[in-house]
């Protein structure tokens, strides 16, 4: 499909949700509007989030079709746009697994991904806001021109030390938190798994055993 053609019909479903003057903000977003027709071709789902602010997105590296991203209707729409180019950076190329296996990213490297990945989103944010203010159309949040301040002079470094510091928009916790909670989820899930094993394999020896004396 031709990309104006693409553009319009996306900007006509994000209207129904988030209103003409969304769609104007992202019109002056060239790396956001790419974002978008990425979205559409992998069948991303993008959606209102009544009555809450912030924005998640549930998405798997490892199959990135059927990519949800939720945006809360309590944002301006200026956040919906800032908060959607961060949400767009995980669902088109995190790495970082929703559900680890702890037999194969150990906590600590599991931290360092999350943390790195959630940089690289603040990053990406920051670069769609630094071009709508670019544009001279828009107003951008405080913060958000403290981070594209880090964005033109030391990038990463800092932008990671924000990343340690600040807490995410919906459990409210620091990133490292949230990602070592995920972790440790996993590998009680992990144990509790081996444990069963465990078990059933000891019933199933000694059924075998108890079979064994009776025959003799």
């Amino acid at each position: 499909m031709d990309t104006k053609l693409l553009d319009a019909e996306i900007s006509r479903k994000l209207a129904r949700q988030f209103g003409s003057k969304f769609i104007k903000i992202l019109e002056d977003s060239p790396t956001l509007r790419r974002d978008l027709r990425k979205l559409h071709t992998l069948g991303a789902r993008i959606q209102r989030w009544n009555g809450r602010d912030g924005a998640y997105c549930r998405s798997e590296p490892s199959h990135r079709r059927g990519t949800f991203i939720a945006i809360g209707s309590l944002c301006s729409p200026i956040m919906k746009a800032i908060y959607l180019a961060h949400e767009a950076y995980h669902a088109l190329y995190g790495t970082t697994p929703n559900n680890p296996n702890p037999t194969k990213i150990s906590r600590k490297r599991y931290l360092s991904m999350g943390i790195a990945e959630e940089t690289r989103a603040f990053l990406h944010q920051t670069k769609v806001a630094n071009e709508l203010w670019n544009s001279g159309n828009h107003v951008i949040p405080a913060w958000q021109m403290h981070l594209m301040l880090l964005y033109h002079t030391s990038g990463y470094t800092d932008m990671r030390e924000h990343v340690l510091a600040c807490r995410e928009s919906i459990a409210f916790g620091t990133y490292e938190q949230n990602y070592g909670k995920i972790w440790d989820q996993a590998y009680r899930q992990f144990e509790r798994e081996r444990r069963e094993k465990l078990a059933a394999r000891r019933l199933r020896s000694l059924k075998s055993r108890n079979r064994l004396k009776q025959a003799a």
